[in-house]
């Protein structure tokens, strides 16, 4: 049994789950950065759905999820800021990867729970998460 704790929380096995997916569903000629957004984008859906099933509205429940994968989210006004990357150490080597992974993961998460009010934005906050959430915008 392997026993793992960190502070803040890092969340390295929901991105290999990712890249893995990512790698085993790459179409022929596409990029793997695209794979990997891709593939961010159904991991949250898939949590997104079956997190729908259980109680609260669609924002409780998407801070439910993001709370269970290292992301520490809180309010902040009408937006859902992030205060962790649970993938900090590898966004310091790839910042635009793992933003964009991020984003893609939170896009898909809302979507699995239709949660159609909200959008996943880029927005680099120093010391926190690059992604916020946000009322939609159009």
């Amino acid at each position: 049994e392997q026993v793992s704790v960190s502070f803040p929380p890092r969340s390295y096995d929901l991105l290999g789950s990712i890249l893995v997916d990512a790698i085993d569903s790459e179409g022929p000629g596409e990029r793997a950065r695209d794979s990997v957004v891709r593939a961010a984008a159904r991991t949250g859906r898939e949590l997104g759905k079956t997190a729908s099933k259980s109680k609260g509205s669609g924002v409780d429940r998407a801070l439910r999820v993001l709370t269970e994968n290292g992301f520490e989210p809180y309010l902040t006004g009408d937006r859902v800021a992030l205060r962790n990357c649970p993938f900090h150490d590898l966004a310091q080597r790839s910042r635009e990867l793992v933003c964009g992974i991020n984003q893609s993961f939170a896009t898909g998460l809302l979507e699995g729970l239709k949660t159609a009010d909200l959008e996943a934005v880029l927005d680099p906050t120093p010391g926190e998460c690059c992604v916020k959430l946000q009322p939609r915008t159009n």
